[in-house]
């Protein structure tokens, strides 16, 4: 036996228990043993094995194979159900109707505020109720609704009867829009007509600016308004040719609506605002298999199943609330609990008292709740998991490890997107994970490709196709669109154009097709540097300026920075006035930038592109403190920054 050989071996053993690998040293312990143990043959066969061990990329594959196979069978399961409801054709109303006769009399929705509790029945009769209210407006009325072409808005706080009018409206066939209640002033308006609304179903919070809107013919003049609030102390302001009042009380009919037309599982069940990367808020369209896909994803994905009880403090004009929150409870039978709006003060106690199980978050979330007193209760709850996009690493270890919290289901992806990739081994800091063996990663859709830092566009090999990205490498992820699978479809936004914008080819192949998008967060929302541009451009004494995303003291997401060259002909103060009452008539709180600068000029490339990416590398106050305005949210207004 060579001296030197085994001396190599023990050396092996002793760096790896030096190095904490202790699999290896047992593995590397073994091989000493069998060598005094076997014959020439298994000697050889062995080295070969630790040979082969000795790549990074084997050892690489064994490390992630659990994970990699645990994520392609439950993708397997996912495109099955998939497939097979494809073959039913069912809607989402018809998929409910057999999740209420599975649990009808079990709680469906809870309202934290009230306490205000509905059963799978009850909402079913509930959404039955509003479709037949509906046909039968639609049928008597003078102009009745093209159902294949015209919308019903949702302009709604969360409630019981936000997701009852969806669920009922879709029964008949027709089409709802779940606008943003944030929105104002040209946002708003702007979302109203590109989804060709005809009707609009609000509370009395919105309706003196609904009002101004049709006085002003901002928005369709023939638009009707149905109030479900009562507003008999503000009914003497209201067009009442205009605006109807919805008494509860009165819908008596739940037997099931009959539907207008034929519809489907590829038939169109909503759509969706997001900002994306240009203009204004664009119309994502939601068809039925596509919320099936994102609700049926908790189950298989996650686990979540029908005893667990969700708290969501999402709003459900929000994917994450109103498809990935919502779709448990149409979907696979949990119990869902909504509050209005977000309150870091309520949520653990609204926790505790519905036994809450999961909790639907976006990264803000969990720093808000952070951010609190520290309490002996903070472990008192029954949340077993936290699910959700957008949490950091710094922000992960703390907030698991003070609310004892075991399991954090992060996922990436957009409404309208067709990339998704998810954690589901509870790695810290992981939006999801590519497989590392090439089989597995023909399953994905996402690849991440190589972006010059300074202007944006993608890196391409001569031959034209895109540059990916290796281990370790920063890129862009794009989504590869196959018309042919339903997971991997690319809707899109109701507007071509703005869709065909969200679309580069030749990937990895020619005449390949992917999604990309580039957008800031700020508070958990998606915000469109262009549209904040284009409220502020016709600013008199602007030449030119920028809106991008900044860090800032360590606070989750971005906040909005507008950079700005003055043409020398108004003062600064005179500017900002105008920037302020620009910002508070047109955008919602979120969009609004949290700092504007003064600058001399602004950075751009060769081709006149704006240096964006190096703006914000930039230190907020390298430059004079005396040129920054920052928005101060009690005031409402942009101070002087010192």
């Amino acid at each position: 036996m060579d001296f030197h050989f085994i001396k190599g071996i023990i050396n092996e053993i002793l760096n790896s228990i030096e190095q904490k690998n202790l699999f290896f040293a047992l593995l590397n312990g073994l091989a000493l043993f069998l060598i005094f143990k076997l014959n020439l043959i298994n000697i050889l066969f062995l080295l070969f094995f630790l040979i082969i061990l000795s790549s990074k990329f084997v050892r690489i594959c064994f490390m992630t194979m659990r994970r990699d196979l645990s994520g392609f069978f439950r993708l397997l399961k996912l495109q099955n159900k998939m497939e097979k409801q494809w073959k039913i054709d069912k809607t989402i109303g018809n998929i409910f109707e057999n999740t209420v006769n599975k649990h009808p009399q079990k709680d469906c929705i809870i309202e934290a505020e009230t306490g205000r509790i509905i059963s799978f029945r009850e909402l079913d009769d509930m959404a039955n109720k509003f479709g037949n209210y509906f046909n039968e407006k639609l049928l008597i009325n003078e102009n009745p609704l093209n159902s294949s072409s015209e919308t019903i808005g949702i302009l709604l706080e969360n409630c019981i009867e936000f997701v009852a009018i969806w669920l009922g409206l879709s029964k008949i066939g027709l089409t709802t829009a779940w606008i943003n209640t944030q929105l104002r002033g040209q946002s708003l308006y702007h979302s109203i007509n590109i989804v060709n609304c005809k009707v609009i179903i609000t509370s009395k919070i919105h309706v003196e600016e609904l009002f101004n809107a049709i006085n002003k013919e901002l928005i369709n003049s023939d638009i009707k308004i149905f109030i479900i609030n009562d507003l008999h102390n503000d009914i003497n302001i209201i067009d009442k040719n205009k605006f109807v009042l919805i008494n509860l009380n009165d819908l008596t009919n739940k037997s099931k609506p009959i539907a207008t037309k034929q519809i489907g599982f590829q038939n169109i069940l909503a759509y969706l605002y997001t900002s994306g990367t240009t203009g204004q808020p664009k119309a994502v369209i939601i068809r039925h298999y596509r919320y099936y896909f994102m609700g049926i994803a908790g189950p298989i994905v996650f686990d979540i199943n029908s005893n667990d009880i969700l708290y969501i403090p999402l709003p459900m004009y929000h994917g994450m609330g109103g498809i990935a929150g919502v779709g448990q409870m149409i979907l696979n039978g949990c119990t869902i609990v909504i509050r209005q709006k977000f309150s870091a003060s309520h949520f653990w106690n609204d926790c505790r008292i519905f036994n809450c199980s999961i909790a639907i978050y976006i990264g803000e979330i969990c720093r808000y709740l952070s951010q609190q007193k520290d309490y002996k209760t903070d472990k008192n709850h029954k949340i077993r998991m936290f699910c959700g996009l957008g949490l950091r690493p710094t922000v992960w270890r703390e907030f698991t490890k003070r609310f004892g919290i075991r399991k954090i289901a992060e996922l990436y992806g957009a409404t309208e997107g067709n990339a998704t990739c998810v954690n589901i081994d509870n790695k810290v800091g992981a939006i999801g994970f590519l497989p590392v063996y090439t089989y597995f990663m023909k399953t994905t859709s996402i690849r991440i490709v190589k972006v010059d830092p300074i202007t944006r566009e993608y890196l391409r090999w001569p031959n034209g196709l895109c540059k990916i990205c290796k281990p370790g490498e920063t890129g862009e992820i794009v989504g590869m669109i196959r018309t042919e699978n339903p997971t991997r479809r690319f809707e899109g936004y109701l507007d071509k154009k703005e869709t065909d914008k969200k679309i580069i080819k030749n990937v990895e192949t020619n005449n390949s097709k992917d999604r990309l998008g580039d957008t800031f967060r700020c508070c958990g929302e998606n915000v469109s540097t262009t549209e904040v541009e284009n409220v502020l451009q016709d600013i008199q004494g602007i030449e030119e300026l920028a809106v991008y995303g900044v860090d800032f003291d360590g606070k989750e997401g971005k906040f909005g920075m507008c950079s700005i060259v003055l043409n020398g002909f108004m003062k600064k103060n005179q500017v900002i006035d105008q920037i302020g009452r620009k910002c508070k008539s047109n955008l919602p709180e979120y969009a609004i930038p949290k700092f504007i600068k003064f600058c001399g000029r602004l950075e751009k490339t060769g081709t006149f592109k704006l240096k964006k990416s190096e703006m914000q590398s930039n230190d907020l106050f390298n430059k004079n403190k005396d040129n920054i305005f920052i928005w101060d949210r009690s005031l409402r207004d942009f101070v002087e920054f010192n």
